[in-house]
């Protein structure tokens, strides 16, 4: 987001708002106060909505029908994913994969999209405690991949 040279607004799905305090120190960028910190020294971000379920579509669009004319950046965290389609190593929210699309296709109607992150995914590594399912991931990351492409949403994938 750092290098985009426009006014954006921020569209988070993520079931953890990512605006808490660093928990290590102040100058230490985590997954919990990135926001917080892009809020504070991003000049461009005007707006950020955060989408913690499906039920928060309405107000979404309530806070960006006061900037129609701005590029959104997507910030897709899987977390905000049902456990029963897709599994993570974090806290969960009950979104379905069918809503997250939904969400996704509403969101950007009309809009252009500056840029995409996804995270998420349980990591993946070879004889430790932690394992994930590499094929789930893959596949939830082909279709979404495949989704944001067939809609329009982007044009090209820049990154595995």
């Amino acid at each position: 987001m750092k290098q985009l040279q426009e006014p954006f607004a921020l569209i988070l799905l993520d079931h953890h708002p990512d605006d808490q305090p660093g928990a290590f120190n102040e100058g230490m960028l985590s997954c919990g106060n990135w926001v917080a910190t892009a809020r504070r020294e991003l000049s461009l971000l005007r707006c950020d909505v955060w989408i913690r379920g499906f039920s928060d579509l309405s107000a979404a669009l309530s806070t960006l029908s006061a900037f129609p004319q701005l590029p959104l950046f997507l910030s897709i965290d899987l977390d905000v994913l049902s456990p029963a389609e897709f599994r993570t190593d974090w806290d969960q929210g009950e979104m379905l994969f069918s809503q997250l699309k939904e969400v996704l296709q509403t969101l950007c109607r009309g809009r252009r999209i500056l840029g995409v992150d996804i995270c998420g995914a349980a990591p993946c590594h070879n004889g430790a405690a932690l394992s994930c399912d590499a094929a789930q991931n893959s596949a939830l990351l082909d279709q979404l991949d495949s989704f944001l492409i067939e809609s329009g949403t982007i044009s090209f994938r820049s990154c595995e």
